[in-house]
């Protein structure tokens, strides 16, 4: 598929997750998604941006899964509970983690965040592309300066 039809089949996904007309079942465990995210070749990434796209366009879920890259998967069960109750922004240790308290995170972990996220930047929409941004500037923040 050329950029241009990648782009354009994304986008039409996006779509139908944001009307609300169609669920994904990679959404019953946010958690699980993400973290297999980071195992996953390009071309599966590619099939799984619109959803990945259209979670991270609530601030909770963006920081999740974020948070979740720069830590572990038992890490980001608790922070999607916290996202899914809406008290991740009163969580203590999301709050350590945003501003890079805690143990230094794993560099493969961010560098393959980063992959990810530099991918669905290239494919969204510019109207949805400020998320991905924001997402790319922390993990690039997390990889080179984390106290």
């Amino acid at each position: 598929m050329t950029e241009a039809g990648l782009k354009r089949r994304i986008a039409a996904e996006f779509e139908r997750y944001r009307s609300g007309r169609v669920a994904h079942p990679d959404l019953d465990d946010a958690a699980l998604f993400v973290e297999l995210l980071l195992e996953w070749s390009p071309a599966e990434v590619d099939e799984a941006a619109a959803l990945l796209l259209y979670l991270v366009q609530f601030p909770a879920a963006r920081d999740a899964a974020l948070l979740q890259w720069a830590t572990d998967l038992a890490t980001g069960d608790r922070l999607w509970q916290c996202a899914a109750d809406g008290s991740l922004e009163r969580d203590q240790l999301a709050k350590d983690l945003k501003v890079g308290l805690g143990p230094r995170p794993d560099p493969a972990r961010l560098d393959r965040g980063i992959s990810i996220v530099e991918r669905l930047t290239s494919v969204a929409s510019e109207q949805y592309a400020a998320a991905p941004r924001f997402m790319l500037t922390w993990l690039h923040w997390a990889r080179v300066n984390w106290p």
